[in-house]
């Protein structure tokens, strides 16, 4: 293989090179999937590049050891950064469609069978079979394929609806690694000329003191020079609703439209759409105040309340969970405006992974929906979710801590705030900096031992490569890798071991006794890596006989909740005067307080005089109408605890409601055992 010819099977050895510190040949073989080239030729054949281009070559011990130079793992990192190994000679139908809408949609000619099969390289044949799907493809944005005998193919439809198909194909596109070298190869873009747009958007960071991610720095300059090339192409005009939040004439939106004011040519409309499409971005952080704030903070006041009759929780610093969502619902509420839909591949692994707070926030947000007059769309949904569960790991206990962190991350405040969460959940005594933006993280690096990231990076700190969506069994594989990483390390182990016996130590003699234990394991260790199990910390709640109860007759709502109550009050787990207010507050507000179907929730907060966790399922097995006038199938009562540890279990339970088989089964049941045998297959299911 020569070396203009290295493809895309070369990343994976780069990535493994960038992620570990240390490693050798047998680790290479082992971590790095391709084995059609052994490590060695790899290796060999990125010296080469290395080499043509003057940076210190890779080296290989006698040993089987790799070795490399600060100089040469940052040009490496570029390299990755770049995707310079990446194949482009091919393109996958999906691909090749995307690149198709573009063409058609940045220039005002029409284009022959033959000019578009030339255009994505392929045959006249395959080029009819995308064409055919395209079209289907592009009837769910109202707009049409055109075909004329003479002229070619042209998409047509109303400008807004054009535009929007724009965004939406480019977003999907930049999904892929090889998209920024694959526009510029179809001549869409010039990188030179997207630096311009790029400080432009750095400069309005500073004056409206917001914050970009890194992702939206990139890709911004991008869709907004196509979304100018179609401009400049069609100067058409086009038209929407936005005008209901009065944005036209604010301040911030006039900055934002002068970073356009060199393009004369365009409309002032043009230049406010524009000026949307940065607004719209999911921004880290966000000054701007474009929006009714008092009306959208008291929809969110009543999206609180619900999330929290619907989880039976208590959220902990309320005020400032309000402040964080009214940063991320203004550039939503403009997307859904807007029909402008977020690209994020996690999306569906979210759902996937939690799939009852998903459906819980989807029926709890219909406050912000009717502030919006808009329906939120699923991507919207679940940002909001990722807000609700990583505020749902979040504890108001004081704590020291053994090591510090950071995470560093290239997408949104949801995401990156719901990973962050996500991991001090894991890491107890880690002290988290805050979430990164790539482009920052230098400037905290030296204050961390651990670095976890969903990129690469090019840091000599130790790195942690994570998914941004964590499911079960990345959770217990992360914590083994955490564990074995300090078992590794000396100085770590120190340290952890300091802070476990400080209590026993003078202040002033941690520094000596650290010093100690380092020479010690120096002087004994000979194989320092001992893998522990680490069992994951969302504990289920356990369901035992006693928590399952039946109606053995006909009874009021008040009589059935005293009954579900009175086992709860004998076990020593809630008051009487828990009691007495989650019958108050039942009575007023039963129609909220549901978890499925015809399943009710009745609940009070920790503080109304809540023990210890505990649940108390009854089977209403004869008509029992609740305070909202409807009939109740099973009513769980919870005893919430202050750390909301019951939020798992009680999402367990919404799935298993929400699924009418497995809810059936429990209706039907008669003894506690069938109740139990559906429980537990539930939570094992999470």
């Amino acid at each position: 293989m020569e070396v203009k010819t290295l493809k895309s099977e070369l990343n994976e050895i780069i990535f493994h090179l960038l992620v570990n510190q240390s490693t050798s040949l047998i680790r290479i073989e082992r971590d790095v999937h391709d084995k059609k080239i052994s490590p060695k030729e790899q290796i060999h054949f990125i010296n080469a590049y290395l080499r043509a281009n003057k940076i210190p070559p890779i080296s290989i011990d006698y040993d089987g050891r790799v070795k490399l130079e600060d100089k040469t793992r940052e040009y490496l990192y570029h390299i990755l950064k770049s995707s310079k190994f990446i194949n482009l000679d091919y393109l996958s139908p999906e691909v090749r469609m995307s690149l198709i809408i573009l063409l058609l949609l940045t220039s005002s000619s029409y284009y022959s069978l033959q000019d578009l099969a030339n255009f994505v390289d392929v045959s006249k044949n395959t080029l009819l079979n995308d064409i055919k799907i395209i079209k289907e493809r592009v009837k769910g944005y109202s707009v049409q394929v055109e075909y004329s005998r003479t002229k070619g193919y042209k998409i047509i439809g109303t400008e807004y609806n054009l535009r929007k198909l724009l965004v939406t194909e480019l977003k999907t596109l930049l999904l892929h690694d090889f998209a920024i070298p694959l526009l510029e190869k179809k001549k869409f873009i010039v990188r030179n000329e997207l630096f311009l747009l790029e400080q432009r958007l750095l400069k309005v960071e500073k004056t409206l003191k917001i914050s970009f991610t890194d992702e939206q720095i990139e890709h911004l300059p991008i869709i907004l020079t196509l979304l100018i090339k179609r401009m400049k192409a069609y100067n058409r005009e086009w038209f929407s609703e936005i005008k209901r939040f009065d944005l036209e004439n604010t301040h911030e939106l006039e900055i934002l439209k002068n970073i356009f004011w060199d393009l004369t040519d365009l409309s002032e409309k043009d230049k406010l759409y524009l000026a949307l499409q940065v607004l719209s971005s999911n921004m880290l952080e966000s000054a701007l105040d474009l929006s009714r704030g008092e009306d959208l903070q008291f929809a969110i006041d009543e999206f609180l309340d619900v999330v929290e009759q619907n989880l039976a929780i208590d959220l902990i610093r309320k005020k400032e969970m309000k402040e964080k969502l009214l940063v991320h619902l203004r550039p939503a509420i403009y997307r859904s405006w807007m029909r402008l839909n977020i690209q994020n591949a996690i999306i569906e692994q979210f759902i996937e992974e939690y799939s009852s707070l998903f459906a819980v926030i989807s029926k709890s947000v219909y406050p912000l929906e009717n502030f919006a007059g808009k329906p939120f769309s699923k991507e919207e949904i679940v940002y909001l979710a990722m807000h609700i569960q990583a505020w749902l790991y979040k504890t108001q206990d004081d704590r020291e801590y053994v090591f510090s962190a950071m995470v560093v991350c290239r997408n949104g405040t949801s995401v990156s705030k719901f990973l962050l969460e996500t991991l001090k959940g894991m890491f107890p005594t880690f002290r988290f900096l805050g979430a990164f933006a790539e482009r920052n993280f230098k400037n905290y690096e030296d204050e961390v031992d651990f670095i976890f990231a969903t990129v690469p990076l090019n840091t000599t700190k130790k790195l942690v490569i994570v998914n941004p969506v964590l499911n079960k069994e990345d959770r217990l594989a992360l914590k083994k890798q955490i564990r074995t990483s300090i078992e590794k390390d000396i100085n770590k182990k120190a340290k952890e071991l300091v802070h476990h016996i400080k209590k026993y130590l003078n202040t002033d003699d941690y520094e000596k006794v650290s010093n100690k234990i380092v020479d010690f394991y120096q002087e004994t260790m000979a194989e320092p890596v001992i893998e522990k199990h680490v069992n994951d910390t969302e504990q289920l709640f356990t369901f035992y006989p006693e928590n399952i109860l039946f109606t053995q007759t006909e009874m009021d709502w008040k009589s059935a909740l005293n009954l579900a109550l009175e086992p709860m009050q004998k076990r020593g787990s809630i008051t009487e005067r828990y009691g007495e207010k989650v019958i108050e507050l039942f009575e007023n507000d039963s129609s909220r307080m549901m978890i499925g179907p015809s399943v009710y929730l009745p609940h009070a907060k920790p503080s109304e005089g809540v023990l210890k966790e505990d649940f108390s399922l009854l089977v209403c097995k004869h008509p029992i109408y609740m305070p909202d006038g409807e009939l109740a199938k099973m009513i769980v009562v919870i005893a919430p605890e202050d750390n909301n540890h019951h939020v798992p279990t009680l999402l367990a339970l919404n799935e298993l409601f929400l699924d009418e088989h497995r809810a059936e089964i429990l209706y039907k049941a008669t003894q506690p055992d069938e109740i139990l045998n559906c429980l537990n297959a539930a939570t094992e299911r999470r």
